[in-house]
This record gives C-alpha cells, structure tokens and sequence, in this order.
C-alpha cells in the first residue's frame, strides 16, 4: 500500500528481477556470485574502510555460501558485555585473515585495488590490507586475492601475498566451519559435510592436521581450524583451496605449486587442471 501510494519511482519499490550475477564492489564488501538458486554459491569478503566503531576489523575476511547455507563463516556481531563470548569475536580466533605474530587488525583501512572477471570467466577481487596491522614496517605488503571459478570445477582460491615483513614471521589462519557439519581429515585435507555434499579445504604446501581444530570457550558453536605457517624470509605467499563436491565424495583434489601460480585438479577425474596465476 505504501509503495502504490508513493508511486513507480519511490525508492522503497524493489526491481522486479535480482541484479546479475558477478563481482559486485560494496560499501564494505565485495560479493562474488554464480547466481541467485539455492544451487549457486556466494563469497563475500569483508572489506571494511571506514573507521565507525561498529564495524569490526577484519578486512579479507571471506564467507562461502553454497546450497542454502554457509559452509565458511562468520561468528556475527561482537559481543559486547565482558567475558569469554567478547573475548573471542574480539580476538584471534573470530576471523580467517591473517594473524601476523599474533597480531590481528586494528585500523579499517582495506584498500580494493581489484574487482573483475578474468578472462577465464573466473569471478577475482584482491585487497591490500597492511594499512589494517599496526606495527608493521612501512614496507611491509599484505594483499589477498579471490578467484572464483563460475564455471567448471566448483574452486574457491584464496592467495595471500606478504613482503617486508619480520623475517621468519608465523603466520596463522582461522577457518570458521558453518554449525552443523561435520570434520574430517584425508590425505592433508580438512573435509567439511552436511551428510550429502562436501567441502575439501586445503593448504598448497602444508598438510592440515586433525590437531588443528580448535574451539574457544566463548564461540557461539562453529569450530575452527587454526593452520599456522612460517615465512622463510621477509616474504611469501600462501595459498587456500575450497572445492565444492556435489557429491560428498573422499577423494580430495590435488595441488600443484608451479612458482607463483597454483594448479587445482580433481582428484578422481581425468579433466584438465584448473591454473591461478
């Protein structure tokens, strides 16, 4: 009645068909996404640049939807009366950007310097984040990049990128689970499943461990795997793999590293591999 009222052009009347789907840039987000069905997936990355108080500092963050639900999450709004629940969407734990020798972001100062298709049609966005850790040397480089595959072999690809920084750095990453799936461990993957479907995350160059699941006292349910690494100098690159299998299989994909770029192929399937570069 109110949007009759107010006419055709009244900003509260909604379109009649979804925006397309792709990259899209937002205020304090860029949103990667092959459709609008139950079917489709979605990523969103944080990328807060705003100094408001309520945002939280955790630019790079990703969440991936995919079937109705989130598969890689997000623990939500910080809690703000004292104790273990605000400790831990404060702390290292609540979020899967890089902690850098133990230290998280404080500044919201995300710098999106990349939003496109490629031209494989793969869905790429890349944030410069060293503006969002205090401390670090004025030439310090943290980029992370965002591949998704539209088409073909259902990869999400997360590269993080670092320079300048202390030599040796460790470098830990948290991956929040969605609540109600459950973990498993094959052959150096961690594998997530709601019973009949999967999500295989791996690490290019560094096996995942049952012993890496951890859950803070104060989480609202989802586990987290925590994967540290460590520089062998100033710099480097790590690379995260999400394959998303339709049919809830047990054979993981295989990784290739070739220098700077990253082969994802399946792991029982003779299709060609799948380059990000």
């Amino acid at each position: 009645m109110v949007v009759e009222t107010l006419g055709p052009d009244s900003f509260l009347r909604f379109p009649s068909q979804p925006p397309a789907a792709g990259p899209r840039e937002l205020p304090h987000a860029v949103a990667l996404r092959t459709g609008w069905s139950a079917t489709d997936r979605a990523a969103v990355v944080s990328a807060v640049r705003n100094p408001m108080g309520h945002l939280q500092a955790d630019a790079g963050q990703v969440v991936l939807g995919w079937h109705g639900r989130f598969w890689i999450t997000d623990p939500g709004y910080q809690q703000y009366r004292a104790g273990e629940e605000r400790e831990y969407t404060l702390g290292v734990q609540a979020h899967n950007v890089p902690v850098i020798n133990g230290t998280i972001q404080k500044p919201r100062a995300a710098v999106v310097d990349l939003v496109e298709t490629d031209p494989s049609g793969r869905q790429h966005t890349r944030l410069q984040l060293a503006g969002c850790y205090p401390g670090l040397p004025k030439d310090a480089v943290i980029a992370r990049e965002i591949w998704f595959a539209a088409q073909g072999p259902a990869t999400l690809v997360v590269r993080d990128t670092f320079g300048g920084l202390p030599a040796g750095a460790e470098i830990i990453h948290h991956w929040l689970g969605g609540h109600h799936l459950a973990w498993a461990f094959v052959g150096g993957w961690a594998r997530l499943s709601d019973g009949r479907r999967a999500v295989w995350i791996g690490h290019a160059g560094a096996p995942i461990a049952p012993a890496s699941l951890v859950r803070h006292p104060g989480s609202r349910g989802p586990i987290a795997l925590a994967h540290p690494t460590r520089l062998s100098g100033a710099g480097g690159t790590s690379w995260w793999v999400f394959w998303c299998d339709d049919r809830g299989g047990w054979t993981p994909p295989q990784l290739r590293l070739q220098g700077t770029s990253l082969e994802v192929a399946s792991g029982n399937s003779a299709a060609a591999p799948v380059r990000f570069e």
